[in-house]
This record gives structure tokens, sequence and C-alpha cells, in this order.
């Protein structure tokens, strides 16, 4: 079991309560209320790790009989597809089931010391119903120590889609049992090699519902995503330089951002999507400068011999990490967005580039060169014991989850370039796409439209 530290999850009682009670009232019923000090969603500690919940998804009820065979098979998928969901977002360990015992939830002879003798903790139910044009979910959450339904609340998909369904339940299980933001309905949007050019792509976290959002025989590169989601800032060669675009991910319509003489590239959106700082060459060293969303210059941070490249901004958004060569090799430094207070950050190697700030605030991840190979590491932000996290093939352009407790990266381990995802340690490494030639991965939010 893979052991999460205590600063990324211990949540305060008291600071959870009224976000949780809130959250209930507005999306769905929280039943026989306890005690402050009894809220669900506090993640024990233990030491310097924090325990994962133990929790059962049961076999689903369907609000009438199956028409079909296909039909039966539907919620034993949404089982699958949750209990995937759940085990991926490191907050449970889910624990097996005896199908015999599902059958009974929420009926009057249900026992919850069945669940208790299975070691789970917390019991999903419900009962799965279509009307031929979505799917939704009754979604029961049971606390089965003191053997009682939470929460109930009824989720649909916006179309017949289980996975879409699954993502949903995932993310308000997370968030009713830890006061959370959820990642199953996050994206990851990369480039790829298409003919002559690189287009972009977009798909789950899981690889799956892989969608082209650009066809227009150019270079479209270095996507980044608003914190809202809603869109993509990238680099393409459209007008034949290196201009910066935005995407609508809902409309698909193309803006320009910044078309400055030069380069316009390696765009970061700041936290509160206000700002975005992007590698300018207009002054014919590519230095970092700080824009509004709208393209606007805001400043100049950097004004260094050397060539700065690929910035991401910390949680605050008050300081942000680049590379450069200012010392003879590329390194990665940390300065405020006033450019008043710069430090290097590594020493390690001489090639260290593409750093991605986890949302937790303590660690950034990045590609050094070791060997001719690349490899992904994470470091503190006060710049000790960095850690490596891959070895096999070459590994580049590291991406931290929105909740900061997974990466998204590209290897070529299996003979091409291809999207790749691991936890934040670099344990369960697992390629979630088959697109050859696949670069600059990030990961995109949820919407509030999804």
């Amino acid at each position: 079991m893979i052991s999460i530290r205590t600063r990324n999850f211990a949540i305060a009682v008291i600071a959870n309560v009224a976000t949780i009670l809130l959250a209930i009232v507005i999306t769905g019923r929280y039943e026989d209320i306890q005690a402050q000090s009894d809220v669900y969603g506090v993640i024990r500690q233990s030491g310097e790790t924090v325990s994962r919940l133990n929790i059962a998804v049961s076999d689903f009820k369907m609000d009438r009989r199956p028409q079909s065979k296909g039909e039966d098979t539907l919620t034993y998928q949404l089982k699958r597809s949750i209990e995937k969901g759940l085990e991926f977002s490191l907050y449970f360990n889910v624990v097996s089931n005896d199908s015999s015992l599902t059958s009974l939830i929420g009926k009057r002879d249900f026992n919850y010391d069945d669940w208790i003798y299975l070691g789970a903790e917390h019991l999903i139910g419900g009962t799965f119903h279509t009307d031929g044009k979505q799917f939704g979910l009754d979604l029961e959450i049971s606390d089965v120590p003191r053997g009682k339904v939470i929460y109930r609340d009824d989720l649909k998909s916006s179309q017949e889609s289980i996975k879409e369904l699954s993502f949903k339940v995932v993310d308000r299980i997370i968030y009713i049992l830890t006061g959370e933001q959820g990642i199953a309905r996050s994206k990851i949007i990369f480039s790829f090699v298409k003919g002559i050019g690189k287009e972009l792509a977009i798909c789950n976290w899981d690889g799956s519902r892989l969608i082209t959002l650009t066809n227009n025989n150019s270079l479209n590169l270095f996507p980044t995503a608003s914190p809202s989601g809603q869109e993509i800032y990238f680099t393409s060669y459209i007008r034949g330089n290196p201009d910066l675009y935005k995407l609508d991910l809902f409309s698909r319509s193309i803006s320009p951002i910044s078309a400055r003489k030069g380069i316009n590239s390696s765009a970061a959106v700041s936290p509160d999507g206000k700002y975005i700082a992007l590698i300018l060459s207009v002054d014919s060293d590519a230095e970092l400068y700080l824009l509004d969303r709208n393209g606007k210059m805001v400043r100049r941070i950097t004004k260094s011999w050397g060539i700065e490249s690929s910035p991401a901004f910390s949680p605050s958004g008050k300081e942000i990490v680049f590379s450069s060569d200012r010392s003879g090799a590329i390194q990665l430094y940390i300065t405020d967005i006033e450019g008043l207070n710069q430090r290097r950050l590594t020493y390690n190697g001489n090639y260290n580039d593409t750093p991605s700030w986890s949302p937790k605030g303590d660690l950034i991840t990045y590609a050094s060169r070791e060997g001719g190979r690349f490899q992904i590491y994470t470091i503190p932000i006060t710049g000790e014991n960095p850690q490596r996290l891959t070895s096999l093939g070459n590994n580049q352009d590291p991406c931290f989850s929105p909740d900061g407790l997974h990466i998204c990266f590209v290897s070529d381990r299996s003979g091409s370039n291809e999207i790749y995802i691991m936890n934040f340690d670099g344990s369960l490494q697992d390629k979630i796409s088959s697109v050859k030639n696949a670069y600059n991965p990030c990961w995109v939010p949820s919407s509030d439209k999804d």
C-alpha cells in the first residue's frame, strides 16, 4: 500500500465542517449528522503517513428488469469503473466483496457486520437507471461501523456513458468523504505528430475518449490549461511565426493571444487565471515575461544572459519556476512574479528542464538528462534531496495533476513517445494512450460545464 505523506492529506476537522455540510446542502442529503468531531472526511494520520480509507463498492441494483443481456452488464461495468477510479485517487483502498452480500444493500435484512468482517469502513451502493438518453445512479454512501447511510444523491451523465457517470460518482465520493476535489473528470492534453505537423489531442485521465482538437497541418506545441479547464493556451506556427493562441474547449474556437516578433512560447497560466507567464524573444534573447490573460504586457521578469524556458506557476501564483542556461548549463530557477528575487533550485546534472509545480506547493517535478537519456525527478522547493522517479527509456515533459498526487509524462520505453501517468512518488507507471510520437502532456482540470 502506498504511503501518502501527512502534508498532502491531513484535513483539519473544524476547517472541513462548513465545507462538507455546505456541499451536502447543495448536492445531496446527509442523514443523522454527528458532532463536529465525527464529521466524515477526516483522513487519519499515522506518524508521517496517512492511511487510505477502506471502501467497498456493492453490486448496483437496476430500477427495472434489464431489457437485454447487454443492459444487464452496465451495472457491472459501472462498479468496476468506480472501483478503478477510487483506487487511482490514492484516498481509498478498495476491499474485495462477496456478491452474495451486495444484493442485500438497502434491504431490511442487510447486515453491516458482514462488511465490517471484510474490512470496509465505507460502502458505496445505489440504483442504476437510464431513460435511453443518459445514465444515472441513485448513489448511497454508508458508514459501515455506524451501520447507516450517510449520503444520498441522484447523479446523471450527460449522455449514455458509463465512464462519464463513474467519473462523476468517484469525484462526489472523494469530496464527501475527504473534503478534497477529485480529478476523475480531469483530462490530459498533448501534442502528437500527424503528417507534416503536430496537432493537439485531449483524452480522459485514463486515456479514454481521445479527441483531436486541431487539424491545421502546422506545428501546435506546449499546450497548457486555464484553471477553469475551459481554455487551452498553446504555441502554433499557423501563421508562420511561433505565436500564442487560445482554444476554447467548448466552442473549439481559436484566437490569437500574443503574436509578437520572434518566439511566443511555453505559456503557463496563473492559478487565478489572470496572468500568463510566457517566453518571448522580442529583445533577441528568450526571456520570461508576464502578460495578462488577453496578452497585454505586464512586465518583463528576467533580464539575464542566456535563454529562459518552460515557466510554471506556484500554487499561490506569486512565484514561477523556469529553466535557464545562464550558468552555462540548463538548470531550474525560482523567481517571484516581480522578478526581484531569483534563486537557483537545481545543482545536480547539467540539463534540467520542463518543470511543473505541485498544487500541494512543496514539490517540483522536472526532466533531467543522465547519460544521454532523460529521467523524471521531483525536488522540494528548498532544493535538497531530488528524487528520481523513472528509469526505463527516455522520460520527459512531466506535469502534476490538479490534486498533486499524480504526474503525466512522455516515455519512449515501448519504442515511441507515448503518454504515461504515475503516482507522485513514481509508483504505478502506466501507459494510458497508444498515440505514437506524443509530446508536452498537460493535465486539464475538470470544468464546471462537464
